[in-house]
């Protein structure tokens, strides 16, 4: 840590710290800087997966801290209960397509509200770059399937476009489940569309580095100039 020992290198201090408190670390409060279908609910379903994995496929727009994900789960049905821990993860690429992990978090379901936010931050901000692909799973569903043995589970946390025009895809086919990632979604027969599903990504941009390089010497000049005065 930067300590300021000097009324006349205060600003370059200032500086200094604004650049530090941008620097990654520790996940904390931030805003939201991407959403899909923040203003809708979920559709009233159930996820009947036995694996009780979903993911998609995310490419942010600009660089960017990533602190944390939100998202929304169907409630408030006789046949669904989301009180059980689900997992967030986000990896460089499907598990099944050799993707890693690069930070995971988990969270509970349960909510007295239906279409109340949900999720969490990760242990650490995660870097991204804008304009890279990467690949956001969920996990956690199964546990409801068991609990109402086949006839309910944990509400889904997509909707149904065909019953609200204007819904946000992530992009066609970029639904994943099964062990690992490995089977495309929409394939086939689908009651709703996974592609579209409910979700908020909160952190902070990167400033760009000559944003960065003019922040600290604009600190540097201020200071100097104030020597000089003296």
């Amino acid at each position: 840590m930067t300590t300021c020992v000097n009324r006349r290198w205060m600003a370059a201090c200032m500086a200094l710290g604004a650049v530090a408190i941008m620097s990654p670390g520790t996940a904390q409060a931030g805003a939201v800087l991407e959403d899909f279908n923040e203003l809708l609910n979920p559709g009233p379903f159930y996820w009947a997966a036995p694996t009780g994995n979903i993911g998609w496929y995310w490419t942010p727009s600009t660089d960017m801290e990533l602190h944390g994900v939100q998202t929304k789960l169907a409630s408030g049905f006789s046949n669904i209960n989301n009180n059980f821990t689900f997992t967030t993860t986000l990896y460089t690429d499907r598990p099944a397509a050799g993707g890693t992990a690069l930070g995971s978090f988990a969270w509970n379901g349960a909510t007295p509200v239906d279409g109340a936010w949900l999720g969490g931050s990760f242990a650490n901000s995660v870097a991204l770059t804008g304009g890279q692909t990467y690949f956001l799973g969920m996990s956690g569903w199964e546990q409801g399937l068991a609990q109402f043995g086949g006839t309910g589970g944990s509400g889904v946390n997509w909707i149904d476009p065909p019953n609200q025009p204007g819904a946000e895809t992530l992009g066609a086919g970029s639904g994943y489940t099964g062990v690992d990632f490995a089977i495309q979604m929409n394939a086939g027969s689908e009651p709703v569309n996974v592609d579209s599903p409910i979700l908020r990504f909160i952190g902070q941009p990167i400033p760009e580095p000559g944003t960065l390089a003019l922040l600290g010497l604009g600190g540097l000049g201020f200071a100097y100039r104030r020597r000089r005065v003296r």
